[in-house]
């Protein structure tokens, strides 16, 4: 499997190192049992950006730790390299522990991968 992660960081604060957030999203395929190439966008915002997003694209006026913008229903099989879809959290909801980082990244990434809130 390989996972490419394009990582934007609006905000410039530290956040955990791409090697650690592939591991923590290829954790996620190996759980899932799910096998392929994917491409995955995560971009690192402040409050003000992910509340005008949430309003835009959720129609809810706050801001919220994380969102996911998946390009497919349910990723298709067989493709040599899947775009996924991008992840958007919101640094000031982590409060600055990796651990917490990773888990919206987590959940972001199960949203892409087509699991929904039950």
């Amino acid at each position: 499997m390989i996972l490419t992660l394009d990582i934007q960081n609006k905000t410039l604060k530290k956040v955990p190192s791409k090697k650690e957030l592939e591991k923590a999203a290829l954790k996620v395929f190996k759980d899932k049992k799910i096998e392929g190439d994917f491409e995955i966008g995560l971009r690192i915002v402040g409050k003000a950006e992910i509340k005008k997003l949430n309003k835009v694209y959720r129609k809810i006026d706050s801001a919220t730790d994380v969102l996911s913008f998946p390009i497919f229903q349910k990723p298709p099989k067989n493709e040599k390299k899947i775009p996924l879809g991008d992840i958007i959290i919101c640094y000031e909801f982590i409060n600055y522990d990796p651990d917490i980082f990773k888990e919206l990244l987590t959940h972001g990434l199960l949203h892409l991968l087509g699991y929904h809130h039950k």
